[in-house]
């Protein structure tokens, strides 16, 4: 409810006032939102003059903000997440008290009034403060790009959600998620195609998540669910719903009691599993690592043909077996699943060719076989090579010439000398 025709007026000069004192305390840079302060303003004045009566505390006002007007708090909150940190709310509340006073709303005269006006002003004060700390912790534990928890709200939520689960006794699923191949989209499409994928991924897990679920973004391509009362069979669902309509992805999870009751050594068991399921991964597809393949990798699709990867030595069921052989069965097929493929059909590895299909023509890189009773062109056969006894004989006469050709001229010397002392 705004102030009458009548008022409006003297309520632009008393935000104009409200205004310019603000300038002449924290200057031109200071946060200012005009449309705030002036809902904030009219709220207050409704308050203080009895919706707009007159001038002056009436008899009866501030019943409604001691009421607790909805209308009041509302505006009061607009104008703290408009308007800036708790200390900048503080300071322009005390120069707005400092306006209606010296613009003649109270009379100081008054003790009853200017009391009233106080409680006004503390309950708005008071109002927009919290609301300041409240958009400071939102702020501090969401994710800025994709609006979920990040670490730290990741860390205050297990806390208490482990702590709970431990005290009776229940099952609490961690799910460790990776976008695949998020750096080639940075480096080859750009940071917005990169943010694009991980804003879908965040919806296809936000989607296919129960309404105990939360996800929380905590690295760059990183993301973890807790699932409260979930062993690790209702995990592998949820990534089986997650995988329709999301970029390909990775993931592995642990559970409580089974991985331990913290949650760092929950989320080393998660993370363990989850690169061990990339190795399979690589392993039966044949190829490098999918982050730096040059076009999209792992294509979308469901899980891989072929046979069931046998779990390592360090991969332990990821959900309660209770001694029951069905349910240890389950948590071992869970645990040995990790790809989300998106919408179609994964490549599938290559097997043995057909026996009934005929012999393809031969590679052009490599000649083809001889046939042992094909006829052979006549000519002369082309000399062969000299082997290894050619070569070892070759190096035993470049050793003798040298000797033989020194002995002759010896031979030739002495010869001469001989003949010269005949004469």
């Amino acid at each position: 409810m705004g102030t009458t025709p009548a008022a409006e007026p003297h309520r632009d000069a008393l935000l104009a006032d409200w205004q310019s004192r603000w300038r002449q305390a924290a200057g031109t840079d200071g946060p200012w939102s005009p449309d705030a302060a002036a809902e904030l303003l009219d709220r207050i004045l409704d308050a203080v003059t009895g919706a707009g009566s007159g001038h002056g505390v009436q008899p009866g006002g501030l019943s409604d903000l001691e009421a607790g007007s909805e209308e009041l708090q509302a505006a009061a909150r607009r104008w703290a997440s408009a308007q800036g940190p708790a200390p900048t709310l503080v300071h322009q509340l005390g120069l707005l008290r400092e306006v209606l006073v010296d613009h003649g709303l109270v009379d100081p005269t008054q003790p009853a009034a200017v009391q009233r006006l106080q409680r006004l002003l503390d309950r708005v004060t008071l109002v927009a403060t919290e609301a300041a700390v409240a958009d400071l912790y939102q702020a501090a534990h969401t994710d800025a790009l994709t609006g979920v928890g990040n670490r730290r709200a990741l860390e205050q939520a297990a806390r208490s959600v482990l702590a709970a689960a431990v005290r009776a006794g229940h099952h609490v699923t961690v799910v460790s998620i990776d976008l695949v191949g998020l750096k080639r989209i940075n480096d080859t499409e750009g940071h917005l195609a990169g943010d694009r994928a991980l804003t879908a991924l965040t919806a296809a897990l936000g989607g296919a998540m129960r309404s105990t679920d939360q996800l929380f973004r905590v690295g760059g391509d990183e993301f973890v669910v807790l699932m409260p009362l979930a062993r690790g069979s209702e995990a592998a669902e949820l990534m089986r719903r997650a995988g329709a309509g999301a970029p390909a992805f990775t993931w592995g999870a642990a559970s409580l009691p089974e991985d331990g009751t913290a949650l760092t050594s929950l989320l080393a068991a998660a993370d363990s599993r989850l690169y061990g399921h990339r190795r399979r991964q690589r392993g039966r597809l044949g190829g490098p690592s999918p982050t730096s393949t040059p076009g999209p990798w792992p294509p979308a699709g469901g899980d891989l043909p072929g046979a069931e990867p046998q779990p390592g030595p360090a991969e332990a069921d990821v959900s309660d077996t209770g001694g029951s052989p069905t349910a240890g069965a389950e948590a071992r097929a869970a645990s040995e699943e990790g790809v989300g493929w998106g919408n179609s059909s994964p490549p599938s590895p290559p097997g043995p060719p057909s026996p009934t299909s005929p012999p393809g023509p031969p590679s052009p890189t490599r000649p083809a076989p001889a046939v042992e009773d094909a006829p052979q062109p006549a000519g002369p056969a082309p000399a062969a090579e000299p082997g290894g006894a050619a070569r070892r004989l070759w190096r035993w006469i470049r050793l003798v010439i040298p000797v033989v050709l020194v002995v002759a001229g010896l031979s030739l010397a002495v010869a001469a000398l001989v003949l010269h002392g005949g004469f």
